[in-house]
């Protein structure tokens, strides 16, 4: 995927030179504003650990990129994503979270029930799956991370793969992902949740604003080009 320059903004497919600028901006400003971190309740210095290595791993993939305030080459917005073949996951099962805290393996469980099986629901063998989504708050207005997110659906061309498929966690996310057309493939209320192993809801009072969970997807010709 070639870089695309628009403006003061530049494209590109982010690297492992990257590693540092985008881990801070997960810390910075992903993290602390993620439904799911607060009404799970989730320690920040847990999560900070498993989004710290699901970076390294989907930089290596090659799969996310990144737009980038040329005059001052700082970093405006990023879109972390990854390939997920038959018998991956998108995010780890409960099995594998030995060592984890109670609140942590609850927001597994909750993701793992939003998700289902992606490949078999959708009759699929390959998804580009769009992870994480973060603005820095004062590029918010110029419409960056929709760009940026048709760059990302033009690099299914070069990853093959049909579908892309998001969970759009909070009312901003959705509302992105409504406006580039994405189909809901499943929807769960934040309040009507109940933990299958522990039979506990969410408390919500905590993050009052947003009321839905939804993994959205979209079936993309592999021959898509870029509108940018």
């Amino acid at each position: 995927m070639k870089e695309v320059i628009k403006g003061e903004f530049l494209f590109r497919k982010l690297t492992l030179q990257d590693c540092s600028v985008v881990r801070r901006m997960v810390c910075d400003f992903f993290l602390p504003h993620s439904p799911l971190m607060k009404i799970f309740q989730v320690a920040p210095r847990e999560v900070d650990k498993f989004y710290m290595e699901k970076v390294a791993i989907l930089l290596k993939d090659g799969t996310s990129a990144g737009c980038f305030h040329v005059p001052s080459g700082e970093a405006a917005c990023l879109a972390l994503c990854g390939i997920l073949t038959k018998g991956d996951t998108a995010h780890p099962s409960v099995e594998k979270t030995n060592g984890c805290s109670p609140a942590f393996k609850s927001m597994i469980r909750f993701w793992n029930v939003l998700e289902g099986d992606l490949f078999t629901t959708l009759g699929a063998e390959k998804i580009f799956f769009k992870d994480v989504g973060v603005v820095l708050p004062r590029y918010a207005k110029f419409g960056l991370f929709s760009q940026l997110d048709t760059y990302t659906n033009c690099m299914t061309e070069e990853a093959e793969c049909e579908y892309v498929v998001a969970d759009l966690l909070s009312a901003y996310s959705q509302k992105v992902g409504k406006k580039h057309g994405h189909k809901i493939l499943r929807e769960i209320s934040y309040a009507d949740y109940v933990d299958p192993e522990t039979g506990k809801k969410p408390d919500m009072t905590l993050s009052p604003h947003h009321l839905t969970a939804q993994v959205a997807y979209q079936k993309l010709p592999i021959t898509a080009k870029s509108n940018l």
